[in-house]
């Protein structure tokens, strides 16, 4: 299932490269030519197998940076330039920039303000629905907005302003302590489970017998799954990454007798 693929691909490899062929291993993701070194950047764009063979199929590929400026028959690009027929090319711009809606979060924002909620860093991995639902729920559920803020964990500070593998290793540790913290909130639980914004919830599963599977034996999975990534990203498991996406702090305070 899902949470064996992230607890082997997140909590039993020694890097963040590690993580990433895990996942592509067990078909979680998928470089467009695996027999290049994983990129560097990572926009977690969701396709099928089958969308991902077809691209995998588009035999002339130009790799010479990014595109800076189209003239008449020329792309120009980082490292060089592209000649084209005018007649008879159509180009496509298939780029979508999303970088700045949920990347380059300042170390002093914070969602709930007195008479203001602000939206932007996502507190579920690459979910802005979920993430949506629950500051929602926190708006509704707690009183003050210190302790709405503190059930929101997200990856912050200028040095994490672009979307990097790490980033993604990244968002997923800032879910799980956004998840533990829902917890611990009357009804938080339950709330969560049953959203429908939960891609494992069980009323996504057809049969009586999966559903009731699900709902004896998956928040146990999902807390041991928590467990095993926090000891992993505090412990600093990952031998190319020292930090915690901003939240040290925060962590220290927590441990503090």
């Amino acid at each position: 299932g899902t949470f064996e693929m992230f607890d082997r691909g997140m909590c039993r490899t020694n890097s963040v490269e590690e993580c990433f062929l895990s996942f592509e291993t067990d078909g979680l993701m998928g470089r467009l030519d695996p027999s290049l070194p994983p990129p560097r950047i990572f926009k977690s764009p969701v396709v099928s197998g089958e969308e991902l063979d077809r691209m995998r199929s588009v035999e002339t590929v130009v790799r010479e940076g990014r595109v800076t400026s189209v003239q008449k028959g020329t792309v120009v690009l980082d490292r060089g330039s592209l000649d084209f027929s005018t007649g008879d090319t159509l180009l496509v711009d298939c780029m979508m920039e999303h970088e700045s809606a949920f990347v380059d979060i300042s170390d002093d924002f914070t969602i709930f303000e007195p008479d203001r909620i602000t939206l932007g860093p996502l507190t579920s991995y690459y979910n802005p629905s979920g993430s949506a639902a629950r500051i929602a729920f926190l708006e509704c559920a707690l009183d003050d907005d210190d302790s709405k803020n503190g059930c929101c964990y997200f990856v912050r500070g200028k040095q994490y302003s672009r979307p990097t593998p790490e980033y993604m290793v990244g968002m997923t540790y800032m879910e799980a302590k956004s998840i533990e913290a829902l917890m611990k909130v009357e009804g938080g639980g339950k709330f969560y489970l049953s959203s429908r914004t939960f891609s494992e919830s069980p009323q996504h599963h057809k049969f009586g017998m999966i559903r009731l599977l699900w709902s004896m034996y998956g928040p146990k999975k999902l807390a041991g799954f928590s467990e095993r990534l926090f000891r992993k990203i505090e412990s600093k498991g990952y031998s190319d990454v020292d930090h915690c996406w901003g939240i040290e702090t925060l962590i220290s305070q927590e441990v503090e007798p």
